[in-house]
């Protein structure tokens, strides 16, 4: 029985404990939503007056995507960032 707790208790540190590190945060969808920021690099001055902030347009993106979605597309991501 322990044995199985540990594992059910390992398993949410892998999958959540990145998230925790990188973003500070542990919704997959928020995390995605700064990734994707991130992706498209800083505001200019300009754009950031006209477009808002880059992470809150994000958020409305990945708004009607589920949990899973959001963990498939940022562990994607990652993938791509490593693969090049």
């Amino acid at each position: 029985m322990r044995t199985f707790a540990f594992m059910i208790v390992l398993a949410a540190a892998v999958i959540l404990g990145p998230l925790l590190l990188l973003y500070g945060q542990i919704d997959p969808c928020r995390a995605l939503a700064a990734e994707l920021a991130s992706r498209q690099g800083p505001p200019s001055l300009v754009g950031g007056i006209i477009n808002g902030d880059p992470e809150v347009n994000a958020r409305r993106d990945v708004a009607d995507l589920s949990t899973t979605q959001c963990y498939v597309r940022i562990y994607e991501s990652w993938w791509q960032r490593i693969t090049g």
